[in-house]
């Protein structure tokens, strides 16, 4: 029906206004639910979609059971110098999402380099996905978590 044939009805798609990405990117969020971790004044915190924090401690693990996988740890550790890290399983599937954020200056600059270890962790989840989450004050299940990932060898 246009003059030029479908290059033309392409060439207006792509200049539609709502075809952008910001538009896209939202499409595709509809239905999903996000909390984000992280260190507030050396505090870790899980900020929840409510707006709401929860409180943790250093050392705690957050484990995560769900249907779609087996199990999601995540682990708050700091060192001498106050410096903190969040070590985390990675899971990208099409109902769950990890998305890791390194902050330098506040990291522990040992741990830095491995894909498992985020300042900032947000976990994006479907509505619909349901699972059960665990908090465990475990040093021997924190030492095998690091060993698991690759962390620590002995």
């Amino acid at each position: 029906m246009y003059p030029r044939g479908i290059e033309e009805y392409r060439a207006l798609e792509r200049n539609d206004e709502w075809s952008s990405t910001k538009i896209g990117n939202n499409i595709a969020h509809a239905g999903w639910k996000e909390v984000s971790f992280y260190f507030d004044e050396g505090v870790p915190v899980m900020k929840k979609t409510d707006g709401t924090l929860r409180p943790f401690e250093i050392g705690q693990t957050v484990i995560f059971e769900g249907s779609l996988f087996k199990s999601f740890r995540l682990t708050f550790q700091s060192n001498e110098q106050g410096q903190c890290a969040i070590l985390h399983n990675i899971i990208n599937n099409q109902s769950f999402r990890t998305v890791g954020l390194k902050m330098l200056g506040s990291m522990d600059k040992e741990l830095t380099g491995f894909p498992v270890c985020s300042s900032v962790l947000t976990l994006c989840w479907l509505d619909e996905f349901t699972f059960t989450m665990e908090i465990r004050q475990d040093n021997a299940g924190v030492s095998q978590y690091l060993k698991s990932a690759g962390i620590i060898v002995s």
